[in-house]
């Protein structure tokens, strides 16, 4: 999970918040939003384009403060982020490195992380451990599973690498700070063996179509995989992308710098802040966690300037967009702050996770025409999200009308995977029984 601070939601209610409050230019009542990858995150940068000029001003801006040294016990430099400590070696190296098929070690890794590992700890959404302080501090996140399974991997010779996942961010609330917390997990490419069916399918089908396939095929053949605390999302057909191991870092230090600020450790969480800017420069969520640290000192024109450099970095962040129109208001920059809301308020209107989220607030509601017709805009924008047709079908089961809910269940189930279809099992038993009377 990556966490953000930010004014508005990119879900949830705090876009609820915003509609009624941003457009029309009032202030919000929400003083500030996280972003946070804590647990269980997609920032929306890209790391391979230019680096926009204002992310050098910045640093210049604040040269001293990121200079000063972070090497505290809280802090831990790139070099530890991806330590392992002896007693976890020693089982890899009993366990896995023995193993001499690449496939095997991944296996053997995958199950010990995923069956014996992480099962020993309390899932905690709330605080980012590192793999040192695992074991002291008993819990365990998305985040914190990943950093420890991308080390053993490559300690064990598996590739990995972390990973970004598109999957809706969760908005909560805490302290008069809406905090966001998104997604990431672990990829890579191992080698395995073809088995012997695979292989006399192959020769099968080379002698019945005539086509070029080799009918002497490889012994062995990569594929993807994908480990993830949480099996749901490692099911889901998210769209997800590679970070460097930089990047991560940062971002680690960005959710320790959220749950330091929300602990009201004011202190540690600016420490964090300028860790993580320091490990990236070129993270728009370090630089807008930065912003509502410095917001929160009173130095407003320094925040603007980090949050700046934030929406520089990711021009369709709603997070620094959000804080930013919250800084042009307080300072009393009416006509920037309006021009900001407007460009928040399009942005929502493309986004269809906007939609949905406003289609979920109108269930709750139980308004649920209301809740039909931000569905469908939804699906409108984005036709391929078995959430909204999923949303659609239980909203239009709700309302008697089992012929359409029949219809958006099934396109649920054409846009899932088959390991997730199960999820769908009970609505597809009330359907079946509804229209059975």
């Amino acid at each position: 999970m990556i966490k953000t601070i930010s004014i508005s939601a990119v879900l949830g209610l705090s876009w609820q918040l915003a509609a009624r409050g941003s457009r029309g230019g009032q202030v919000s009542v929400i003083t500030s939003a996280i972003l946070v990858f804590s647990g269980c995150a997609d920032t929306g940068w890209n790391a391979s384009g230019p680096t926009p000029p204002i992310v050098s001003e910045s640093l210049a801006r604040f040269e001293e403060q990121l200079g000063e040294d972070t090497a505290q016990p809280e802090v831990i430099s790139s070099a530890e982020f991806l330590a392992l400590p002896s007693d976890i070696r020693e089982y890899l190296d009993r366990e896995v490195l023995s193993l001499r098929s690449e496939e095997k070690r991944y296996r053997a890794l995958r199950d010990w992380a995923l069956e014996e590992f992480s099962p020993d700890f309390e899932y905690d959404p709330s605080y980012t451990a590192s793999i040192e302080d695992l074991p002291a501090s008993g819990r365990i996140n998305c985040f914190s599973f990943s950093n420890l399974f991308v080390a053993a991997a490559r300690y064990t010779d598996i590739p990995a690498h972390f990973q970004l996942v598109d999957s809706p961010p969760q908005w909560n609330f805490n302290d008069e700070t809406w905090v966001v917390s998104q997604h990431i997990n672990v990829s890579g490419l191992v080698y395995r063996d073809l088995t012997r069916k695979e292989k006399a399918a192959l020769r099968a089908q080379h002698r019945s179509t005539g086509t070029r396939l080799n009918p002497n095929p490889p012994k062995r053949i990569r594929r993807t995989y994908v480990v993830d605390l949480n099996p749901e999302i490692a099911v889901d057909a998210y769209r997800s992308r590679a970070i460097s191991d930089d990047a991560a870092l940062a971002l680690f230090h960005s959710n320790r710098s959220v749950e330091e600020l929300l602990a009201g450790n004011a202190e540690a969480a600016m420490m964090h802040g300028r860790a993580a800017i320091a490990a990236d420069q070129r993270s728009p969520t370090a630089w807008n966690n930065f912003g509502v640290l410095l917001s929160r000192e009173g130095r407003l024109a320094d925040a603007e300037q980090a949050y700046r450099t934030a929406l520089a970095l990711d021009p369709d962040g709603e997070t620094g967009a959000s804080n930013l129109e919250r800084v042009y208001r307080r300072i009393g920059d009416v006509e920037k702050a309006d021009a900001m809301a407007e460009r928040i308020y399009s942005n929502r209107m493309r986004n269809p996770y906007y939609h949905y989220a406003m289609g979920e607030r109108s269930l709750a509601d139980g308004e649920l025409a209301d809740a039909v017709d931000h569905f469908e805009d939804a699906v409108r924008r984005k036709d391929d999200e078995r959430l909204f047709y999923f949303a659609l079908a239980e909203t239009h089961m709700k309302l008697g009308d089992f012929r359409r809910a029949a219809r958006n269940l099934e396109s649920a189930k054409e846009y899932s995977t088959k390991k997730d279809q199960k999820r769908y099992r009970t609505l597809s038993i009330q359907l079946a029984r509804a229209t059975a009377e």
